[in-house]
């Protein structure tokens, strides 16, 4: 399983790298084990290749369809980005943005645990409650946006 993560998350770096993306980089095992102790949470494998391979685009640092994905040092409680009007800021339990669309549009978020479970994937608006479920896990909502990034939208 793990050689699979890895796979795939070479590929996603690869389609940024092709597509022109700049990517960060990596994060050491340091900050990683720093993330999980602040929050809490163990990383799912395929997260923990994410980091430690390319660490994401940046905000506000995307390609041709819009996506940025985000490094370690940004990646956010949703509870600590949303404003204290927006009616779903509680609806996400340990629940980490991780990606956004156009500047923030709207964002995805990731739901962690302290079992390294490859959590739910949730869009995350701030104006549409409940939440919007976007892919199984992880690893899911990376292979269906390499196969088509559309369907996440």
């Amino acid at each position: 399983m793990s050689d699979q993560s890895l796979a795939l998350i070479l590929q996603l770096k690869q389609s940024f790298i092709d597509e022109g993306v700049q990517i960060n980089a990596p994060a050491s095992q340091e900050e990683v084990a720093a993330f999980e102790k602040k929050y809490a949470v163990q990383l799912p494998m395929i997260l923990r290749h994410y980091f430690l391979e390319f660490n994401g685009t940046g905000q506000g640092n995307f390609g041709d369809n819009g996506f940025a994905f985000f490094s370690l040092d940004e990646i956010r409680l949703v509870r600590e980005i949303m404003r204290e009007t927006e009616p779903d800021k509680d609806a996400y339990p340990n629940c980490y943005v991780f990606s956004d669309v156009l500047c923030w549009c709207w964002g995805y978020a990731v739901q962690l645990d302290d079992e390294g479970i490859n959590g739910l994937v949730f869009q995350v608006s701030g104006t549409q409650p409940p939440p919007r479920l976007i892919s199984t896990s992880f690893r899911a909502f990376i292979e269906d946006y390499l196969k088509d990034c559309h369907i996440l939208i």
